[in-house]
């Protein structure tokens, strides 16, 4: 007796994410995006995302950035009171130092956003060491600038287009009787670049005839990468194959 496979020919869901808290999916309404991710704009269009960590509390402005300070930085770069706003992707390292102060929206003109992002990193403040926890910075450069943090949003990575495999048949050979039919999942680990390039596949589980066939077929295709805040990140997700599976009997030979 001996069990056969056959993988079915559509992907999954991508599951894990490299950034740890509950899901809950991005707002879609430009208020409600405007409250919690400081900004109408989608900067997304077409992605399945979440925000991170939902429902940790975010810090005092005042531990994040010095506030005091940011009029004098903006005034070294040659930055006025124009009147829109600036939103960062903020980020810190796990050292408690920051890692990230990347522009990712504004309504400023453009002539002024380097000036700002120069004025950000620059009154950024060390946070206490440990986990750090992925925020935004807006910045409304009016008369007596203000400050707000808000949320971050991640976007997994999606494979592009579905991932399909060569589907074997499922027909008794001479001599073969097929005694049981059934469904399995093929799990993958699959790392993702910042450009959609698949780097590596890691297999989690034990079928290895369908292993082989989808590990190889991975590795060929071309994925939509993670985003992080907007931005093109390397990533890995989790994947999960359909295969199914018989059990046939095969007669004695002599």
């Amino acid at each position: 007796m001996r069990a056969s496979i056959a993988l079915s020919c559509s992907l999954l869901a991508a599951a894990a994410s490299c950034t740890p808290g509950a899901t809950r999916p991005s707002p879609e309404g430009p208020a409600a995006r405007e409250a919690i991710l400081l900004t109408p704009l989608n900067l997304t269009l077409g992605r399945h995302c979440r925000i991170v960590d939902p429902d940790a509390p975010l810090p005092d402005v005042a531990t994040v950035i010095d506030t005091a300070a940011m009029p004098e930085f903006l005034q070294q770069a040659v930055v006025p009171a124009a009147g829109g706003y600036a939103v960062f992707s903020i980020r810190f390292d796990r050292a408690g130092h920051p890692s990230r102060a990347r522009l990712i929206a504004a309504t400023i003109p453009d002539s002024l956003r380097d000036g700002v992002q120069k004025a950000v990193a620059s009154a950024l403040v060390d946070r206490p060491p440990g986990v750090q926890h992925p925020m935004r910075l807006r910045v409304d450069l009016i008369a007596h600038p203000t400050f707000r943090l808000g949320k971050s949003e991640y976007c997994e990575a999606e494979a592009l287009p579905a991932l399909r495999a060569a589907r074997p048949t499922m027909l008794d050979a001479p001599g073969e009787r097929t005694i049981s039919r059934g469904t399995t999942m093929l799990r993958f680990e699959v790392d993702v670049a910042n450009t959609g390039e698949v780097l590596a596949v890691r297999v989690l589980s034990t079928l290895d005839q369908a292993e082989q066939a989808m590990q190889q077929a991975m590795m060929k295709k071309h994925w939509l990468p993670a985003l992080d805040d907007g931005l093109q990140v390397d990533s890995r997700v989790s994947v999960s194959v359909p295969a199914e599976t018989r059990t046939v009997v095969r007669a004695a030979g002599p």
